[in-house]
């Protein structure tokens, strides 16, 4: 999407279009079309035996067929129990931070401190107030200015909003049942009540919540967008401004060699994007089961987290073209 559309009332602004049915449906089929490839490579760690394709392949022409089975290639799930060791190593330090009783305590006994609490104890904002990445240079200003009081109601907001919503949808047997972002019911994610521009935006708030219920809640950051963006092979789907609507394409910006600067959509409606990462799970889920390896269902979107770190991995040089930078450097979870 062009950053400069982005505005509600721009009558170019692209968010209707995204959400429409005939649209979703080829994001979805395209998703689903080039899903399989990053997955094998992820969980592929020893090739088949010299020939083995060719085998296949002549096989198939002239139908022979073999007693023995083709060996194929061995899977390992290690990205995957790695990404849930990391998850749950981190996990405690959010809970520590914006358990229920803790924030009741800083609301009764001495809300002035809580940003103080904050910004020494979340780990998603000490890793940006720590980071040397100069395009964090506004954010920390923005941050700087809030006041505790106000971050303290954000959070509040937003643990109570997880709550009631684990109370309607949280169920697995519910949850199973959900695909659409009709069905997710997610759009109160994006209400101001639970954000402040510029500074406690879908990012921090996804991280938090996915560290408290990672079976229901996707992380919504610069990795999950750029993986559905080459998921999706790049393509615009005939949106108006024929851009990916998971890019923002800064019109305002140059990067280097004087390309336009293109980040992650930051804007996009998070009930959306939980509909393509809850369709990238269900996926994930049926693979892992095909080639004989766990599947954690209450880590679902760990693993979905992994997969699009992944897909990343697997296009660096693009990114640091698509960015204009040196090196890739995600905030860290």
């Amino acid at each position: 999407m062009i950053k400069s559309w982005c505005i509600d009332d721009n009558p170019n602004a692209e968010w209707k279009d995204i959400r429409a049915p005939a649209h979703v449906a080829k994001v979805r089929a395209a998703i689903e079309k080039n899903f399989a490839r990053y997955f094998e490579s992820q969980v592929q760690t020893q090739a088949a035996p010299a020939g083995t394709d060719l085998l296949a392949r002549l096989g198939e022409k002239y139908k022979v067929t073999s007693s023995k089975p083709t060996p194929a290639a061995k899977a390992d799930a290690s990205a995957f129990v790695n990404a849930i060791e990391e998850h749950d190593k981190k996990a405690h330090r959010y809970h520590a931070v914006f358990d229920t009783e803790v924030l009741n305590e800083f609301r009764v006994d001495d809300p002035d401190s809580f940003k103080t609490h904050l910004s020494r104890k979340c780990p998603v904002i000490l890793s940006l107030l720590q980071s040397s990445d100069r395009d964090l240079k506004e954010w920390k200003m923005k941050y700087r200015m809030r006041g505790s009081e106000e971050l303290l109601v954000v959070f509040e907001n937003l643990l109570t909003f997880a709550a009631e919503y684990m109370a309607d949808h949280g169920d697995e047997k519910t949850y199973a049942t959900l695909e659409t972002a009709s069905d997710l019911e997610l759009d109160d994610f994006d209400n101001e009540e639970l954000s402040i521009l510029g500074v406690i935006g879908s990012g921090i708030k996804s991280l938090v919540l996915h560290h408290f219920y990672p079976r229901v809640f996707p992380i919504l950051r610069g990795p999950s967008m750029f993986a559905l963006f080459f998921l999706t092979d790049k393509s615009a789907f005939d949106l108006r401004s024929d851009t990916s609507e998971f890019l923002i394409v800064d019109d305002g910006k140059k990067g280097k060699d004087l390309n336009i600067a293109m980040d992650h959509n930051y804007w996009y409606p998070y009930a959306q994007f939980t509909e393509y990462a809850v369709l990238v799970a269900r996926l994930l889920e049926a693979a892992c089961k095909a080639r004989g390896l766990d599947f954690d269902v209450e880590h679902r979107h760990v693993y979905v987290d992994a997969y699009f770190a992944h897909v990343c991995e697997v296009h660096a040089a693009d990114l640091k073209v698509m960015r204009g930078i040196d090196e890739l450097a995600w905030a860290s979870k």
